[in-house]
Formats: C-alpha cells, sequence, structure tokens
C-alpha cells in the first residue's frame, strides 16, 4: 500500500447507538420543559459524568450556559430527539 493511503480507514464505520443508561437519561428529557436533562436517576442516584459527556459528544444532547454549583446542565438536542425516535 502506498504511503500516502495508510492513514485511510477501510473498514466501514460504525453507527454509534447509545447504551441502555444513556436512553434512560436521555428519555427523561422528553418529558421536561425545553428537554432538560435530569441531574440525579429514579434512585435519586447522580447521572454518571461519563454518561453525560459521552452523550454530549455524540451530539445527543447539550450543555447549557448556566451550571449549579460544580453541577453541568444538559439538554436534549434534536439529534437525540431522532436517536429516541429510532428506538
Amino acid at each position: 500500500m502506498p504511503p500516502y493511503l495508510r492513514h485511510v480507514r477501510t473498514e466501514p464505520t460504525r453507527v454509534r447507538r447509545p447504551t441502555p443508561r444513556q436512553l434512560e437519561w436521555l428519555r427523561c428529557g422528553l418529558d421536561r420543559p425545553s428537554g432538560n436533562l435530569p441531574l440525579f436517576d429514579t434512585f435519586g442516584q447522580r447521572v454518571s459524568n461519563r454518561t453525560m459527556k459521552s452523550c454530549v459528544e455524540r451530539g445527543w444532547a447539550e450543555t447549557r450556559d448556566e451550571a449549579i454549583r460544580d453541577w453541568q446542565l444538559c439538554q436534549l438536542t434534536s439529534a437525540g430527539r431522532r436517536v429516541l425516535d429510532a428506538d
């Protein structure tokens, strides 16, 4: 293979699907005004920063400008709604 083609990906790209935990968190935004996503789950446990961060990175959620103490607030995006509709 020529050196200028070594960086080209040959395997097909994988479509990312939300994990069950991510789906559960994103669904909470459907029932809330402006698609606001909760900081705590139904059992009163803090939603994992990893869950929030991965949803934001994939475009399913977006961070809001305001923060409460050191907690980042998020809301559901149109891409997140599409993912939930497809599920």
